[in-house]
């Protein structure tokens, strides 16, 4: 998945000149849509194909997963020859197991501001200063599970994959998620 550093082996046989690296971008819509529409046999709602765009984010597994899952569940289905998302698109358990793996072992308060992140992103610097410790959301942006852009003249924190918080979002115990939703309201007044 893009920007995961290479295993140890192949750095090496890259140092070496015996295989050439060849770095490939991710998936364009249209990339995206050619597949769909191959895969499925038919063709795809254009509405789709950006929904699908935009969570898998040019990342051909989590493509493969996310439409493998919406598939399974009837969220991707055929309506008279067009294929249509009933809903919006969810993680698969699959797709949850892969990201949990990428994701890493975290500590408890490395998972706690991720998950405050998938609930409120784009998360703001003073937002972000008085719920979490700066330089743990500095620690993340490093581990390339949080990333931080400019809007403007602010500085903004979001997960560095939308489909990180899909499955933070989905593995989150209920009670997890009501303790977030008031400590948000707080940090945003």
């Amino acid at each position: 998945t893009g920007g995961d550093p290479a295993p140890d082996p192949i750095v090496a046989l890259w140092k070496d000149g015996l295989v050439e690296r060849i770095d490939v971008g991710g998936l364009t819509e249209e990339a995206v849509g050619q597949l769909l529409a191959a895969v499925l046999q038919g063709p795809v709602d254009p509405a789709a194909v950006a929904q699908v765009t935009e969570r898998c984010r040019g990342n051909s597994l989590f493509l493969h997963e996310l439409v493998e899952g919406a598939r399974q569940d009837g969220t991707l289905h055929d309506d008279g020859g067009m294929w249509r998302l009933r809903r919006p698109l969810a993680p698969s358990r699959r797709l949850m197991e892969i990201v949990e793996t990428h994701l890493g072992r975290l500590a408890e308060d490395e998972r706690s501001l991720l998950e405050l992140v998938a609930f409120g992103e784009p998360l703001g610097q003073g937002e972000l200063s008085t719920l979490a410790d700066l330089a743990l959301a500095e620690a993340l942006e490093r581990r390339d599970l949080l990333a931080s852009s400019m809007d403007g003249r602010r500085l903004t924190v979001h997960l560095a994959h939308p489909v990180y918080g899909d499955v933070l979002r989905a593995r989150m115990p209920p009670r997890r998620r009501r303790a977030i939703a008031p400590s948000l309201a707080a940090a945003v007044e």
